[in-house]
This record gives C-alpha cells, structure tokens and sequence, in this order.
C-alpha cells in the first residue's frame, strides 16, 4: 500500500472513532436533559438554546478531546458522561 493510501485509511478510521464518541456523549447529553444533535455527517454535535445561537461541539486534538465555544473549552474525550456534566453546567442546566 502506497503512503497516500495509508494516510487516508488512518483517517477514516479516526473519523469513524470521532463519530463513536461523538454519539456517546449526544446519548450522555440526553441522559442529562440536553437535547443534541448529530450533525449529517457525524463531524459534530449540535446543541439548540433558545436565547442564544446553537453550540456546536467538535472532537479536536486529534480526538482526544470534545471542544466547544470556538474550541476555548474542551473535554477529555474518554469521559463522556463528564463532558455531559460539563455542557450541562456550561449551559446552565445543572
């Protein structure tokens, strides 16, 4: 396999992990009361606010972590029902 070929299957692969983790926290989310969306393509979250713009939440640091407000704030990504807390909080829904 060519290097071209093999840096493409590495990230597939890591969008592939990306999504997973991503769908873990939007189900932690809802556990919580938070109502989150996947994005189409699974390349982020979507969290509604009635008051304000939609926050978005992406996986960042080559996945290791879940950011949000424009990457300021972020998560360990192996702790998503602590990233839950931490967006709920960060939301004023705790």
């Amino acid at each position: 396999m060519n290097p071209l070929m093999a840096a493409r299957l590495t990230e597939v692969a890591m969008e592939g992990q990306d999504a997973a983790r991503l769908v873990r926290l939007r189900d932690q989310l809802i556990a919580v009361g938070v109502v989150a969306n996947l994005r189409d393509n699974n390349s982020a979250l979507m969290i509604p606010r009635e008051d304000s713009t939609p926050l978005w939440v992406v996986m960042s640091y080559g996945g290791a972590f879940y950011s949000w407000q424009s990457g300021k704030v972020r998560h360990p990504a192996d702790d998503p029902v602590g990233a839950a807390a931490a967006l709920a909080e960060f939301l004023g829904r705790s």
